[in-house]
This record gives C-alpha cells, sequence and structure tokens, in this order.
C-alpha cells in the first residue's frame, strides 16, 4: 500500500510540473470608481472599485482610474503612472482625517490628477505630498484646509504643470517647490488661485 501511495504521489507531482504556469491576472487600463451599485450595469460598472486606493492597485501601470459617483474616496498613495480624474459633474472627494490626502512616491512615472476635491484635517499634512516622479499634472482641482496645499519636494528633475487649481485655507504654504538643494523642478502654473 505505501508503494502504490508513493508511485501515485510522484505521479501527480511530475504532472503539476508539467501544467504550463497559470498566467498573471490581467491588469485593467481603466478602472471605475463608485459608491452606488446597480444590478442592471455592464460588467466594467460592476467591478468598480469603491476607493481610489484599490483602483489605484489594481489599475495598469499608465491606466486611468475615473470616479463616476459624487462621494469621498479616501487617500491614495501612488507608486506608478496613472491618471485618476473626475468628469464634469462628478465631485470625487478625497478627505484625509490625518495624513496627508495623497502621497506620489513614483520614480520616473507621470501622474495625472484632474477634477479632485480635496479636504484636510486642519493639521499639519498635505493635500499632496510629491516625492518623486518624472511628470505631475493637477488640473481642475481644488485643495482646502491643509499645512500645505501641494507640497512638491523632490531630488530628481521633474515637471509640473498645475491648472486651473484653487489651493485655499493653507496654513503655512499653498503650493511648496523644494529641490533639497539638488534636481531641478521645472513648473507651469496657469490659472491658479491661493487664498487663505
Amino acid at each position: 500500500m505505501t508503494k502504490i501511495v508513493s508511485f501515485l504521489t510522484l505521479i501527480i507531482t511530475v504532472f503539476v510540473c508539467l501544467l504550463p504556469a497559470a498566467p498573471a491576472l490581467a491588469q485593467r487600463d481603466r478602472v471605475f470608481v463608485r459608491v452606488l451599485w446597480q444590478r442592471q450595469q455592464s460588467l466594467h460598472l460592476r467591478l468598480a472599485c469603491k476607493t481610489f486606493q484599490n483602483a489605484v492597485n489594481v489599475v495598469a501601470v499608465g491606466g486611468e482610474v475615473t470616479a463616476i459617483d459624487s462621494a469621498g474616496f479616501g487617500p491614495i498613495s501612488i507608486t506608478k503612472a496613472v491618471t485618476i480624474t473626475s468628469p464634469a459633474g462628478v465631485e470625487a472627494g478625497i478627505a484625509a482625517a490625518n495624513g496627508n490626502a495623497i502621497n506620489i512616491t513614483a520614480p520616473g512615472a507621470t501622474v495625472k490628477l484632474h477634477g479632485l476635491t480635496i479636504e484636510g484635517p486642519n493639521a499639519a499634512y498635505a493635500g499632496i505630498a510629491f516625492a518623486s516622479g518624472s511628470y505631475l499634472e493637477i488640473v481642475d482641482c481644488s485643495f482646502s484646509n491643509f499645512s500645505d496645499g501641494i507640497s512638491i519636494a523632490t531630488s530628481a528633475a521633474t515637471s509640473i504643470l498645475i491648472s486651473n487649481t484653487i489651493v485655499t485655507g493653507a496654513f503655512d504654504v499653498g503650493i511648496l517647490l523644494d529641490t533639497g538643494g539638488s534636481g531641478t523642478i521645472t513648473a507651469a502654473l496657469d490659472h491658479v488661485t491661493l487664498s487663505k
């Protein structure tokens, strides 16, 4: 009996080793974020995430995360190239109870943020804390009640575009650009409003 069990174990082991490796789950190029769910929706909308962080985790590098409901979707840590957007008429909120609302540490990556409403906790945190990335684009966003609305502190060469954006209620700095003594930041600001 022991010989039969050992022989079967050997055959099963060899068979399993000869099977092709299962392909990794494909990441989607576009992921939706929403809080409401309805049975009759398309598959893509039924697979929507409830937070920006979950969506950023599953979207492909260079993909797009789109909010389709007006809601608060929680803080985000970004480590890869991604576009996070909210279409006109949808208020995609990011409220930070403590800590930064958006942390970006994405060396060599392009990060685009469009149409977001970012609200702070009236404390010593930033709306965006950018540590690394090759390009950051902030368009049609609003920031309120942070120590620093937008904090760019990087030693790598970085390009920044901030357009049609409002930063209000910053306790320290509205927009901070700091290379730490090395590197360069090339920034273009167009129709940006800073107010206390």
